[in-house]
């Protein structure tokens, strides 16, 4: 696919995953049997890069610890920034690694993509290309706040137009956080800055690619990961076909087996025992883990308070 290396941005500061965001980082929140983190690696794996990166800021500790437990040292180099460097800024860092030379697909850490194949031979098609930085787009509705790209006839980008009207109807193409950064094209920057300031600049070698078919999972605020929980609930109980539960059958990440009427039953292996935190800051919850009602006296899980209702 034209790539050289993966890049999982992971250095956010948890803020908008409420109070235990500020505890927990959300790399290392689970996706039922597996950390995030560890899909993430999973997923970079998939298309064979030399080597898989990492950027971390707040609590690079706990993430590290994580990883040396987990025995993912030799999968992913972490490259921990001791001052927040935003996304561009993180890109340059890692350009100044590679002496500026490369392909790197950049990777949102709190999202997953799934494209169809004719997108991927697209994609191919348009990274193999020369002088092309490439960022893969999403259709998204108005409503749903995320901000426009705007393109010319070939879709060349050409601007970023901030949403400022959430109740328009219909939809428009926003940046899904995955892309393809060609490291030879960039004018070296030192310190923070934007991604749309020192990297995909605007009117510059950026384009846009508008997949025909993509599965777009955000776990990126407590309500996008409390939404994704209950729409992958919804799918392995109706026994629907999803890219994202084929991915996470394949790798160990859910197990059809432990679901039941009232509740996801995990394993808990690999997740977090967030019972001692306050949840107040999402309003409806579940519990994926034996089923006690007595939270203070289960093991670890995800610790959330409404039955499968919302399914």
């Amino acid at each position: 696919m034209g790539i050289d290396y993966v890049y999982i941005l992971g250095a956010g500061f948890g803020t908008r995953m409420g109070k235990l965001g500020t505890v927990i980082p959300k790399i290392l929140w689970p996706v039922f049997e597996k950390s995030i983190l560890e899909l993430q690696i999973q997923m970079a794996k998939s298309f064979s890069p030399k080597k898989i990166f990492l950027n971390t800021h707040f609590s690079h500790q706990k993430i590290e610890s994580f990883i040396k437990s987990h025995s993912l040292e030799t999968q992913i180099e972490v490259l921990f920034e001791p001052q927040i460097l935003d996304i561009g800024g993180a890109i340059h860092n890692l350009g100044r690694k590679l002496s500026y030379k490369g392909k790197v697909l950049v990777l949102n850490g709190d999202q997953f993509y799934f494209f169809g194949e004719d997108d991927y031979k697209d994609i191919v098609n348009l990274t193999e290309e020369n002088r092309k930085h490439l960022l893969i787009g999403t259709k998204v509705k108005w409503s749903a706040g995320y901000n426009q790209l705007c393109e010319d006839q070939d879709q060349k980008l050409t601007g970023i137009n901030q949403n400022t009207t959430p109740e328009k109807a219909g939809s428009m193409w926003t940046y899904s956080g995955c892309s393809m950064i060609n490291l030879d094209l960039l004018t070296p920057h030192d310190g923070e800055s934007k991604f749309f300031d020192s990297v995909a600049i605007p009117s510059r070698d950026t384009y846009v690619h508008h997949p025909k078919e993509i599965e777009y999972w955000d776990f990126g605020t407590s309500r996008r990961y409390y939404d994704s929980i209950f729409r992958t609930l919804k799918k392995l109980k109706a026994n629907e076909k999803s890219k994202f539960l084929n991915f996470l059958n394949q790798n160990g990440g859910i197990d059809s087996d432990l679901l039941n009427e009232t509740s996801y039953n995990s394993k808990g292996k690999n997740n977090i025992n967030f019972s001692s935190f306050n949840m107040d800051h999402l309003s409806n919850s579940i519990i994926i883990e034996s089923g006690s009602e007595n939270l203070t006296n289960c093991g670890p899980g995800i610790y959330l308070n409404e039955y499968f209702e919302k399914i």
